[in-house]
């Protein structure tokens, strides 16, 4: 071995492609990555279920590894020569994932800007910065209850000596050229974008990050996918590279202005260290160069569809089956992926990774700034270290009594909206959600939009089964053993609508579920190491899939001006979607289904209070939003029809359809009956008698209304209140529920599944 000492700050990254290991100071016992496609090991798999097979990750994982590479990426040989494990992504819940020194939060296909339209990944920089925060409280939280996780988790000390790390940004200049903006347009939108990159840098050093690594952006006009789409093309020119000129004169701005903040930071932050990495000529030289690195093809993908020149069709993607042209096709990938720098017409091959990663450590390629102290930095020429990631079946009564029943569930995998998330959305987007959420039960924020226990919570009591860890959070070594919760807060089962905030819908739900089961297996065949954390090989035929969801798709377009015919109009699309949903469970082998309607949205307090007083919608008897309620049971009427379909469909499957419209409804008319005083008034909110709620503050949060600053804090007992925050239900309005649910009086005519040991829960 070499050791040299670290005599300039230049000389703390170092490695060469020769066959030495060389050793140099540093002092980072953690990485923290924020970024895109470039250096994301597995979120946007994990976080929206996408599909990612063979070839990728052929060359160094031997499988798919949540890459878009054939093998390791830049940060991955970082790693590496910091002799630290490669980063677990942040939203891979599954195996445990060990976050002892860090964690990534990058996310393909992410932006620094909010997400345009078309794109499939709602994980912004502003949105990744936010799962940090939640991040970094959840595992403080963790240290203080116990230290039986502390494996999993970083040291009290981690973060503040941490590297963190961002590579972003390439999306928000590249995508504007597929929506036709011009080279203005977008080198006009490189303010914002920055203003927007400075605020997620301020909000970690806030959370106490010094130590930051920023990579510019590469030369976007030499990707095989833009050369294609663009070279042709008015008024795009290629330049002598082949490369199309406009791109990469957008990058080149962008980096320069990218450079004049860091400065900036650098001087605003004098104790902070700012390490800003030139990408963009390193990755030019190579493409220039290419055969003087050892490359034989500098813009032709590896992984593709085409041939010559590029090898690149946007109809079809790496490893993908499609008709193109009217044939049967496959995006396959090329004999030897170590000759290509493009592997699959967007991301290099690990192969070009690699060189990258050395260039940047020879320290020849950081800006004017102070670069930190690196810490026993390897050559990686020589290093190569392993990831070590590391219904009846439901009774209680109100009595004291014990009622058991036979059923034979072993898991549960639950997929819905708020009425069922224990934790996803606020995990998924950093959603903050403080006390007094949480504050009857829990007496902590658990991720429930509730006081505290949900009817799924009560339901799985009755089941002598765990509460459902929320797929999303991967914090502190999460057991999957007996299940798993994919349901959001704010979820739909069609495609979310524009003012959503969540981005996990249906779909999206059973993609995770997919990803989920087939991610399980893996590590089945692979060792028994993690069985405790995970499902059984026979609990996914023999478990029960729970479906609570479609509120927001009746609720949300009231809100956006559709009148109540336009609504109905929409419900058997909003079926069509979700028997697809039922299906593509069917098909991975679920046989037991749990299916609840949708609640009388017309007396939810925010709707009572929003379209109470507003033509044409009146109010009826009990004083709730009549043509809401009338949406919701025409839904609820046709989703019966679909059960009944299903059922004849699939006579193997066991499915259950709850009349939660019809408990829910008979709690609000009698609610004095079942020992509650307000059936319409919100709990906790802002605004008092009738409804307590406010659309300007939420629950728990403080915020200036009409020039005044207000709390919406909790009333004094929540046992007497239906409505926890004008949307959802107090704990003690979900057993409630629960407990009419249990006594099997309002399933509709299918056969429900059988029963199991269920206690009443007093």
């Amino acid at each position: 071995m070499v050791s040299i000492a670290c005599t300039s700050p230049n000389l703390c990254l170092l490695f060469t492609l020769i066959s030495l290991l060389i050793s140099v100071d540093c002092r980072y016992p953690a990485v923290f990555n924020f970024g895109d496609s470039n250096s994301d090991t597995g979120n946007l798999v994990a976080g929206i279920g996408l599909p990612l097979s063979l070839p990728n990750g052929q060359t160094y994982f031997n499988r798919s590894s949540g890459r878009f590479c054939d093998g390791r990426l830049i940060i991955d040989f970082l790693m590496d020569a910091m002799e630290l494990p490669f980063l677990n992504a942040y939203l891979d819940s599954i195996g445990p994932p060990i976050f002892r020194r860090g964690c990534n939060f990058a996310a393909a296909g992410a932006t620094v800007l909010k997400p345009p339209a078309r794109s499939i990944c709602p994980f912004s920089l502003r949105i990744q910065v936010a799962q940090f925060v939640r991040f970094k409280a959840k595992v403080e939280e963790i240290r203080t209850q116990s230290s039986k996780n502390k494996e999993y988790i970083p040291a009290q000390d981690y973060f503040e000596k941490a590297l963190y790390m961002f590579d972003i940004a390439q999306n928000d200049l590249n995508v504007p050229f597929y929506y036709n903006k011009t080279f203005d347009q977008v080198v006009a939108s490189i303010p914002t974008i920055l203003l927007e990159f400075k605020n997620g840098i301020k909000k970690v050093y806030n959370q106490g990050g010094r130590n930051f690594w920023i990579h510019n952006t590469g030369p976007l006009g030499c990707l095989p996918m833009n050369i294609a789409g663009f070279g042709n093309k008015k008024p795009f020119k290629l330049d002598k590279l082949g490369c199309v000129s406009d791109l990469n004169r957008a990058a080149r701005i962008f980096n320069l202005n990218l450079l004049n903040l860091t400065k900036k930071l650098q001087v605003q932050y004098p104790e902070a260290n700012i390490t800003h990495v030139d990408i963009f000529s390193i990755k030019l030289d190579l493409i220039a160069k290419y055969s003087l690195y050892g490359f034989k093809q500098p813009r032709m993908a590896c992984c593709g569809y085409g041939g010559p020149p590029f090898n690149v069709d946007w109809r079809i993607s790496c490893g993908e089956t499609a008709v193109v042209n009217g044939s049967l096709v496959k995006a396959g990938s090329c004999d030897d992926s170590r000759e290509y720098v493009s592997w699959d017409g967007v991301h290099y091959t690990e192969a070009a990774n690699r060189h990258v990663a050395s260039q940047i450590l020879t320290g020849k390629y950081y800006l004017d700034l102070d670069p930190p102290s690196m810490y026993k930095i390897n050559a990686l020429a020589m290093v190569s270290i392993a990831c070590t990631s590391p219904s009846l079946c439901l009774l209680f009564t109100l009595i004291s009594l014990l009622i058991s029943i036979d059923c034979r569930y072993p898991a549960v995998f639950n997929f819905g909206d708020s009425n069922s998330d224990t934790g996803n959305l606020v995990a998924g987007i950093g959603q903050t959600l403080s006390l007094p959420n949480g504050q009857t039960y829990f007496n902590r924020s658990s991720g429930r939009f509730c006081d505290g226990r949900l009817i799924i919570d009560f339901l799985m009591d009755a089941m002598e089964l765990p509460f459902l860890n929320a797929y999303l959070d991967s914090i502190g070594a999460p057991v999957f053993r007996r299940g798993c919760n994919f349901a959001a807060a704010g979820a739909t089962v069609l495609k979310p609508p524009a003012r959503s905030r969540c981005p996990f819908s249906l779909k999206i739900q059973v993609a995770q579920f997919v990803r989920f089961k087939a991610k399980v297996e893996e590590i089945q065949t692979e060792s028994s190491k993690y069985e405790e954390y995970i499902p059984a090989p026979d609990y996914f035929e023999k478990a029960l899939y729970m479906f609570d969801i479609a509120q927001n798709d009746l609720n949300i377009p009231f809100m956006d001006g559709k009148t109540s015919d336009q609504v109905v109009d929409s419900i058997p699309t909003i079926l069509l979607e979700f028997e697809n949903g039922i299906k593509e469970v069917y098909n991975q082998g679920g046989r037991n289904f749990w299916i609840h309607n949708t609640g009388p949205l017309g007396c939810l307090p925010m709707n009572i209070a929003g379209f109470g007083n507003e033509e044409p919608f009146k109010l009826d008897d009990l004083r709730c939003v009549d043509d809401l309620n009338r949406v919701a049971r025409i839904f609820n009427l046709n989703l019966l029809d679909l059960t009944k379909k299903l059922q004849g469909q699939y006579p193997d499957a066991n499915i259950t359809l709850v009349d939660i419209f019809s408990i829910k409804l008979d709690l609000i008319a009698n609610y004095s009956l079942h020992g509650f005083k307000q059936p319409r008034m919100a709990c906790c909110g802002y605004g008092g008698p009738p409804f307590n709620y406010d659309q300007r503050v939420s629950c728990g949060e403080t915020a200036v209304v009409d020039g005044s600053l207000v709390v919406a804090g909790g009333c004094d007992d929540n046992r007497e209140y239906v409505s926890w925050d004008g949307v959802h239900y107090t704990e003690a309005a979900n057993k409630h529920v629960a407990s009419q649910i249990l006594t099997g009086k309002y399933y509709f005519d299918l056969d429900p599944p059988p029963l199991y040991k269920m206690h009443a829960l007093s």
